[in-house]
């Protein structure tokens, strides 16, 4: 149920984003406003080839066993797609994951190496961040971005056994009496 209504709130976030978006480049269209450099980062998650969330302050939750591949949208001031810097891309983050950048930087998968952030539910307490040259020129005007991660234990999907060392039966006594 909790996975239902969590996927459900995701829905609503995008669809407002989308909506902010649209409504920027109505009042950009309205008044012929120019589009800008890049001056922030906007995270997309993407699992399945279909992109899952999409936003500024997001967490990744994955388990132990898992990864996820976080892509990053250069945006202007009015919230639209904006170029950046080739090969700039400067991408850190805690030990419990390993981190493996796209060839161009833009992306990068995010490989679970153990427990770690919150796994209580609550405000990462750890974070993947990521940094970008935002000018295109000789000069360098650095923005950057962050999301929260949380990597939790995966749950159990078989069992296993382990033996201990075989002893002898200790002799058996007389059996008991039977209570009348």
């Amino acid at each position: 149920m909790f996975s239902f209504i969590l996927l459900y709130l995701r829905n609503i976030v995008n669809l407002l984003i989308a909506a902010n978006h649209k409504l920027d480049a109505i009042i950009n269209s309205l008044t012929n406003a120019k589009p800008d450099v890049a001056d922030k980062l906007s995270f997309d998650f993407i699992q399945n080839g279909k992109i899952t969330e999409r936003g500024t302050t997001m967490i990744m939750e994955i388990t132990d066993s898992q990864q996820d591949t976080a892509t990053l949208t250069p945006l202007t001031a009015s919230g639209k797609p904006a170029p950046v810097e080739p090969n700039s891309a400067l991408w850190t983050g805690p030990t419990f994951v390993a981190l493996n950048p796209s060839a161009d930087g833009l992306s990068c998968t995010v490989v679970a190496m153990g427990i770690g952030g919150d796994v209580e539910g609550g405000p990462a307490e750890e974070f993947i961040n990521c940094s970008v040259d935002a000018d295109l020129g000789v000069g360098v005007k650095t923005i950057s971005g962050r999301f929260g991660i949380h990597v939790t234990p995966g749950q159990a999907v078989s069992l296993g056994f382990s033996f201990g060392t075989p002893t002898e039966q200790v002799a058996a006594g007389p059996a008991p009496n039977p209570v009348p």
